[in-house]
């Protein structure tokens, strides 16, 4: 166990020193957004006829198949339109994030070559794939927090603090699942698939 993932948290570290900038432009780029926009959901959806109108418009069939299906059954009102529409477009962001770490942190370096020099000291077989997946997992935590934080800031009519959270840490999940499949460096796929 030790000789497959040995200095995986030495690994963990010196990434997150390397990315500190690149991680802190994400995160302040989707949590700004997710603010930004939580924060207009009032003025665009703050009257009775815009709800209506909007909650029509997200029952049309173009609108079911990009955002799933809408369901009125509670009283609508500007957080459940912005779950229903943001939900799908921050997904997009947060796997563009976590595909960038995870990509950065194993298939660049495996095309570049900096991966055998890693490996070259004593670093376990596994070390990149589990530091990169740390990585990943704190990336993440830290987006989550920031941008349920921001939900909660921006105060939308309807919203809570149990559905803040849930939308932060739920998009959080949903980036790292894309992260940790985009994980995957050649140099750990069986000798076989590597052939040509």
């Amino acid at each position: 166990m030790n000789a497959k993932f040995g200095k995986s948290g030495f690994l963990t570290r010196f990434y997150l020193r390397r990315d500190w900038l690149r991680i802190f432009f994400w995160i302040l780029g989707l949590a700004g957004l997710m603010g930004a926009a939580a924060a207009k959901f009032d003025g665009l959806y703050g009257t009775e006829k815009a709800l209506n109108s909007i909650a029509e418009t997200l029952k049309t069939p173009a609108m079911v198949s990009l955002f799933g299906p809408f369901s009125d059954a509670v009283k609508t009102n500007p957080a459940i339109i912005y779950a229903a529409e943001m939900m799908v477009f921050m997904g997009l962001f947060a796997a563009m994030m976590n595909i960038y770490f995870a990509v950065r942190n194993t298939r660049a370096e495996e095309d570049s070559g900096v991966a055998e020099l890693v490996r070259a000291h004593a670093i376990g077989k596994q070390s990149q794939l589990l530091a990169a997946t740390l990585e990943l997992i704190v990336i993440n935590l830290l987006a989550g927090i920031i941008e349920a934080a921001g939900l909660q800031a921006a105060n939308m009519t309807g919203s809570t603090v149990e559905g803040d959270w849930l939308f932060g840490l739920g998009l959080a999940a949903f980036g790292l699942m894309f992260g940790r499949s985009a994980c995957s460096s050649p140099s750990s796929y069986p000798v076989a698939v590597r052939q040509p």
